[in-house]
Parts: structure tokens; sequence; C-alpha cells
């Protein structure tokens, strides 16, 4: 334990055998990111009952095993003018609020 939110640490001895991990109570209204998907250190390493494979504490500390959580934003779509969009009209649309 970090005593930082969303971090995490445990001590073991290195060359120990095999551990998992379950991360119980995610955050209400976090969603999990697709699980190893894409870059190791942003996806998510927890199947859909919050645990990870199972791997070995090695040498050397491996700081991207995480539930890669986020919390999704809303869109609500506003159309500004009364003019309808027609099948074959170029519309340009603009967002902002965002991160």
């Amino acid at each position: 334990d970090t005593n930082e939110p969303g971090y995490y640490s445990f001590e073991v001895c290195p060359n120990s055998g095999e551990y998992y991990i379950v991360f119980e109570d995610l955050p209400n209204g976090f969603e999990v990111t697709g699980q190893n998907t894409g870059d190791d250190a942003l996806d998510s390493d927890i199947d859909e009952n919050g645990r990870t494979d199972t791997f070995e504490v090695l040498e050397q500390d491996n700081l991207t095993i995480d539930a890669g959580i986020f919390e999704p934003c809303t869109i609500d779509p506003m159309v500004s003018n009364v003019d309808p969009i027609c099948l074959g009209t170029e519309v340009t649309l603009t967002a902002t609020g965002g991160d």
C-alpha cells in the first residue's frame, strides 16, 4: 500500500513463485480498459472478475500490472442551427469541454 489513490505495492521475495492480483471495489462511475489491448502501461491486466493472470516476481519490479480504469465522459451533442442535416450534406462538428 502506498497510501495514494490508484497506487499499490507489496513485497515478496524475488523468484518465490507465481502470484496474481485481485482488484475489488473499483470506484463507482469508472470502467476498466480492455485487457491486454495495446500499451501494457495503459491497458488493463484484469479479467471480468477483477483478477490478473498469474505472474512471477523476478529481480526487477513490474509496474505495468494494473486495473487500467478510467472515468468515461458523456457527450451531449447539440445542433445550433435549425436547418435539417440531409444525406450528402457536409457538416462540421466542433467539440469542447473534454480532455
